[in-house]
């Protein structure tokens, strides 16, 4: 199934307690980080790996990744939290497609009130 690509990794009993655990604690940091961030899980996934990859962290290796996101955390956050502002920007840019003029007039008018 390995071979296949089907899973990931084979486990040995003895080791799978503890592969199984940083397995989870890492998405649920990863999926956490998302939901925050308001941003799709996926990009979230792919924009750690690389700045982790940077930092030199195997991004295979599930509990080094963990406790890199622990131990980085609010730079983690930080980088997260871009993903979502420009998730935000993308949806807001979306809905003002459709407007005419005198709609996006109003719109510029009230962002410069504020």
């Amino acid at each position: 199934m390995k071979a296949k690509g089907v899973i990931r990794d084979v486990v040995r009993w003895e080791d799978a307690r503890s592969y199984f655990h940083a397995r989870l604690t890492r998405r649920l940091a990863t999926d956490e980080l998302a939901m925050e961030a308001g941003a799709d899980a996926a990009d979230v996934e792919t924009r750690l790996q690389a700045v982790a990859e940077a930092a030199g962290v195997a991004w295979e290796q599930d509990a080094d990744v963990k406790t890199w996101i622990e131990d980085n955390f609010d730079a983690v956050k930080a980088e997260v939290a871009t993903l979502g502002r420009d998730a935000a920007v993308e949806d807001a840019l979306e809905s003002l497609a459709g407007l005419d003029d005198e709609a996006l007039k109003t719109v510029m008018e009230r962002l410069q009130a504020k």
